[in-house]
């Protein structure tokens, strides 16, 4: 146990550790001055679901002993079909048997207990009234920890255990009568020394151990962003917004996903028929379960609904590439102003179009002036392309564009929004395209003619 070295937590004994369903939760630096006071003491978890993730618990809100709250867990849950009932218990120090492995039974709990001046038997006493009968009982036993040995704690730890079934009338030890001691006698049979502590496999999830791979600036990762727009761009730059630590997604599309959207989309087959916006949230719930990401599966409205709808985000991310789009969030005044950011592709996605703005509403006429001398290339590439068509016998003119191209361009707009938040925002419109010398990356597009 070296000074500055990483600090690490007990590791349960495998052979009391059932893996059958994992308890999460997501405590880290900014939740920890949530717990000052309540070293010592104990209250009540309510437990909830992830949605995509089987045999997964949340302790989603701590309450004290009186029932007032503590802290809740940082997104949106569901409701639990099985009613867990849980409990937390917070030590002042680890809950450690020297040198440093942790209790395997109630015994050395209680060891540690009278070392660190904690009183396991008064626990007892409390979980078994609240808990009597229950057969569904979790406790969390926790206690603050460092980032390095002997530095000061910087988040809580908790692990998950399940204490003894306790019977619904809890009767006086043989020889004792039927008051306080009798009763705390029987507990402490039931709660024996020799009785092994069962473990249950805990985990956090919080945003700083889930994203500690790679993940963008906290001054993106704070940003609350609306991505108009789940096609085959949109799908793709939600995707990395979310994996890159971004914490609050909309996203809005009534386009349901088709057979062919599958060649370049990041939905799966399982989604065919259904919409595009709720698809992709729910595939990036499941990527990102600490962030909360929504969807509206709606065309996007207009007026009041429009501005309601959008006025809780500071990003405006247009993925559409259609100007009715663009035209109703120019339509739409916000009285605090917010950035807007139109990303859509040219021909075969060999070239992006970005426009930024920071206003109270899209500049559409600043855009429409921009963009319109560019249009005369796109006409062209596309006259001496021809029409794609879907198939023989049915005219349906498609939009040619590889998948690799088209992560290609969400990585390039990704990146664009990343130098805006650090400051970088030269308004209007950027183009950016693929040259033939290299065709891995995009470059500045030259302006020369236009």
């Amino acid at each position: 146990m070296v000074d500055d070295e990483a600090f690490e937590v007990p590791q349960c004994p495998s052979e009391l550790l059932n893996t059958t369903f994992t308890v999460v939760h997501d405590e880290g630096p900014d939740t920890l001055h949530e717990w000052d006071g309540h070293a010592g003491r104990f209250g009540e978890v309510r437990w909830s679901a992830l949605p995509s993730f089987e045999k997964t618990i949340l302790a989603e809100e701590f309450f004290d002993d009186r029932g007032a709250r503590i802290r809740t867990c940082r997104r949106g849950t569901s409701e639990l079909e099985k009613p867990w009932v849980g409990y937390w218990w917070l030590w002042p120090a680890p809950v450690v048997i020297p040198p440093w492995h942790a209790p395997g039974t109630w015994a050395e709990l209680r060891r540690i207990g009278e070392r660190l001046e904690v009183d396991v038997d008064g626990f007892i006493r409390w979980v078994t009234r609240r808990a009597a009968g229950q057969t569904a009982a979790i406790v969390l036993i926790g206690y603050p920890i460092p980032a390095l040995w002997n530095g000061s704690p910087v988040e809580l730890h908790w692990q998950a255990i399940m204490p003894p079934e306790v019977p619904t009338i809890v009767k006086p030890m043989n020889g004792f009568r039927d008051n306080e001691r009798g009763r705390s006698e029987r507990l402490r049979r039931v709660f024996s020394g020799s009785k092994k502590l069962s473990y249950l496999k805990t985990s956090n999830w919080h945003p700083d151990r889930l994203q500690a791979r790679g993940r963008f600036p906290a001054a993106l990762r704070e940003r609350s962003i609306a991505v108009v727009g789940a096609g085959a761009l949109g799908s793709a730059v939600a995707e990395l917004l979310v994996r890159g630590g971004a914490a609050e997604l909309l996203i809005i599309d009534h386009d349901v996903l088709e057979a062919g959207n599958l060649v370049r989309h990041t939905l799966t087959g399982t989604y065919l028929g259904h919409n595009k916006a709720a698809g992709v949230a729910m595939r990036l719930r499941a990527a990102a379960p600490m962030a909360k990401v929504s969807s509206f599966d709606k065309p996007l409205p207009q007026g009041d609904v429009l501005q309601a709808l959008l006025e809780p985000f500071d990003i405006v991310l247009d993925c559409t590439g259609d100007d009715n789009v663009l035209g109703l969030l120019g339509a739409t005044w916000w009285s605090i102003p917010r950035l807007f950011l139109s990303a859509s592709l040219g021909f075969a996605a060999t070239r992006l179009f970005l426009f930024k703005a920071r206003a109270c509403c899209f500049p559409v006429e600043d855009f429409q002036d921009e963009v319109r001398p560019w249009l005369k290339r796109e006409r062209a590439d596309w006259s001496a392309a021809g029409e794609t068509l879907e198939g023989a016998g049915c005219w349906s003119p498609l939009f040619p564009a590889r998948s690799d191209d088209v992560w290609l361009a969400a990585v390039a707009t990704v990146k664009q929004l990343e130098r805006i938040i650090a400051g970088d925002l030269r308004p209007g419109l950027h183009v950016l395209e693929q040259r033939n010398d290299d065709g891995v990356g995009f470059h500045v597009a030259a302006a020369e003619g236009l």
